[in-house]
């Protein structure tokens, strides 16, 4: 639906029908379908180091300190038993070695808004096709969570830095909520495919991480594998009935 003269945009038509003229078109989405669509050369993923002379593109094993997981957590369906297969979320070493380029792009997730004003809260539910699979390398990771630490008091530091997610106060009781460690509310892995998806794929991918979050934050706040001090912290918050009237529903945006 994009017209192009000397190397120009025209022109582009929607998919309702209408057709927008303009000197100038600036694509400031994060897909750039409209770039796209007008010819322009791009790359999905992350470039290797050797294509712009860089020193920390591509895959960087050695720099990855952030949101790990915690020491001794199995990624297998059997802990511990390779002949198991993998959990999911989970997938093969590819053997790259660092600075090698691939088609990753970085994780999705919903930056929820939530409240733990009773008026005003939807508790989290589990969605229709919830598998606990899903969530199994999430319930290890915070089973590897020392003794130690999880009976200290529920306002202590050492605890709350296991916290998966980062949940800042803002006005009218509500919050600002997005991903923290090495399993939270990023989708990792679910947003390959989105770049170059048709809008039809898109839905689905978009459907799959709300089903993908809603879970995870129903499992935080019900499942009795999680440590009790987070799940009685989660269980009080919710999303809010009067944000996002006109999102996904029950307060998704």
């Amino acid at each position: 639906g994009v017209t192009v003269a000397d190397g120009r945009i025209v022109s582009f038509r929607t998919l309702s029908g209408r057709t927008f003229r303009g000197k100038v078109f600036v694509d400031a989405t994060y897909e750039g379908d409209l770039m796209a669509a007008a010819g322009v050369s791009y790359a999905v993923g992350r470039e290797a180091n050797a294509v712009y002379g860089e020193t920390i593109s591509g895959i960087q094993r050695r720099l990855a300190t952030g949101h790990q997981l915690n020491p001794g957590v199995s990624a297998y369906v059997r802990a511990g038993d390779p002949s198991s297969g993998l959990l999911p979320g989970v997938e093969p070493d590819d053997a790259a070695p660092d600075g090698s380029g691939d088609r990753r792009v970085q994780a999705y997730c919903f930056r929820m808004c939530l409240t733990d004003d009773p008026d005003n809260r939807i508790p989290f539910a589990k969605p229709a096709n919830y598998d606990p699979m899903d969530y199994e390398l999430l319930l290890r990771n915070l089973e590897a969570i020392g003794p130690e630490i999880l009976s200290a008091s529920a306002d202590s530091p050492r605890l709350w830095k296991f916290m998966p997610w980062s949940n800042s106060r803002m006005p009218n009781r509500k919050t600002d909520t997005n991903n923290r460690m090495g399993f939270s509310t990023d989708f990792i892995g679910g947003s390959r495919d989105w770049p170059e998806a048709s809008y039809a794929e898109r839905e689905r991918i978009l459907r799959r991480h709300l089903d993908y979050q809603m879970g995870l934050m129903w499992t935080l706040a019900n499942d009795p594998r999680v440590p009790a001090p987070f799940r009685a912290h989660v269980a009080q918050w919710g999303t809010c009935r009067d944000e996002f009237a006109d999102g996904l529903g029950n307060g998704w945006q």
